[in-house]
């Protein structure tokens, strides 16, 4: 008994310990608007990264420089540097948006590259906290924790606290399934029930309409999956940018806009910010405007502020040029496509958690043509996890050919399962 719990109280530190460097990357509205919290949160930040890659880097250092997720991110952040130095930009601020996207991708494949499940729990975990602790303080405070106008709850103001939502639901499914395979479990019916109530307190129309498109993806990924891929759906999104963000042509989604939502075809004023940004995108195409002092730099003529583009594809072309914006699109393109092939495998083992996490990066594609987030880290979550299943799939279909069937279960165990 001394020895099992002695394995108990090692996994459970090891538990805190994943969950401790995993946290900080996952700024609240207190770590964000605090300045004490916000440079000490930062600085954390910085540490974990460097103390990872001293540790670590000799061990991993070939598997890095063959990773392909990560050469892409390399050059991804890259360009953005080229940008922010043509333009003269703010590197204190480039630093930080780094850190909090690509700097978490080089902390996952470092330290949870062989332990899926391990980065799982810690998600989880952080997830978790987050939503319980948001969910308690909407209840106690509905009109946020501030006095302003806008409200701000635990995870930030409202529309930029849904991809948090949508994330965590795509873990928490995911999580569910890798610990109990295909059963709904009471744990899990608490975590859906607190997403979906933070959801309908936020009452936001971007978020609401990415959880849609994400659930219903999910499902036609499932039922459909030779007819509508993830590259379908990539095409959709597409059209639907052009008619709405460079055409200013919402009226075929008129009856759901102003009928569901409650929304005006104006997107809240966001029309006029699309136009503008398109105008400057067209003046600076090359390089964008690089990490400025003040990220919000798109003047909306109606009320004289300076503002983000308030879409995701727009804003990372004036943050880095066309070349930002293909690099970007390759990343996810990448990611999706990797899963679709998932379906031509013999072992279906991976399609739920595959089709689920496709969902969730086409549920965040649809937010972003509405919204820009100012950092990037809930996409490369999504891109992450979407790896892991990519390259354990490449890997158990080379072997597979060479390998017994038991012996193929043992190596899916230990990948997916390994002990925390």
């Amino acid at each position: 008994m001394v020895a099992v719990n002695g394995k108990e109280n090692k996994i459970s530190k090891e538990k805190i310990k994943k969950f401790l460097l995993v946290f900080p990357f996952f700024s609240n509205y207190y770590m964000t608007n605090i300045p004490l919290l916000y440079y000490i949160t930062l600085v954390i930040k910085v540490g974990i990264i460097i103390y990872m890659l001293i540790v670590y880097l000799r061990k991993y250092k070939k598997r890095l420089i063959r990773d392909e997720f990560l050469i892409l991110s390399v050059l991804y952040i890259s360009v953005l540097l080229v940008s922010t130095f043509v333009n003269h930009g703010n590197y204190v601020k480039y630093s930080g948006y780094v850190i909090s996207s690509v700097g978490f991708a080089f902390l996952v494949c470092i330290k949870f590259r062989d332990s899926y499940l391990g980065f799982l729990e810690a998600l989880y975990s952080v997830f978790r906290f987050n939503f319980v602790i948001d969910l308690s303080l909407l209840i106690i405070f509905p009109n946020g924790l501030t006095s302003d106008q806008t409200r701000y709850t635990f995870l930030g103001m409202d529309n930029p606290s849904m991809p948090w939502i949508l994330c965590g639901f795509v873990v928490f499914f995911l999580y569910n399934i890798l610990k109990n395979g295909k059963k709904i479990t009471p744990r899990l019916i608490f975590d859906l029930t607190v997403v979906l109530s933070i959801t309908i307190i936020l009452n936001s129309g971007t978020g609401i309409t990415g959880m849609m498109v994400c659930i219903i993806c999910i499902v036609l990924f499932t039922l459909v999956p030779r007819v509508f891929s993830f590259k379908v759906s990539f095409a959709l999104i597409l059209v639907v940018f052009v008619l709405i963000n460079v055409l200013n042509n919402a009226t075929f989604f008129a009856p759901y806009i102003e009928g569901v939502l409650g929304k005006d075809l104006t997107f809240t004023d966001r029309t006029q910010i699309w136009a503008t940004s398109i105008q400057m995108a067209r003046e600076n195409w090359k390089w964008g405007f690089g990490i400025q002092d003040n990220q919000r730099f798109v003047l909306a003529t109606s009320n004289m502020k300076y503002k983000m583009a308030h879409n995701e594809y727009l804003q990372t072309v004036l943050n880095g040029g066309v070349i930002y914006l293909f690099i970007f699109l390759t990343l996810i393109m990448r990611a999706g496509s990797g899963l679709d092939k998932i379906t031509k495998y013999n072992d279906k083992r991976e399609l739920l958690p595959a089709n689920i996490v496709k969902g969730g990066i086409v549920g965040l594609m649809t937010m972003f043509l509405a919204e820009a987030y100012g950092n990037q880290l809930i996409l490369f979550v999504l891109l992450i996890l979407a790896d892991y299943y990519i390259r354990s799939s490449k890997t158990r279909n080379s072997l597979s050919e060479n390998i017994k069937s038991k012996e193929l279960n043992q190596y899916y165990r230990r990948i997916f399962k390994a002990e925390l």
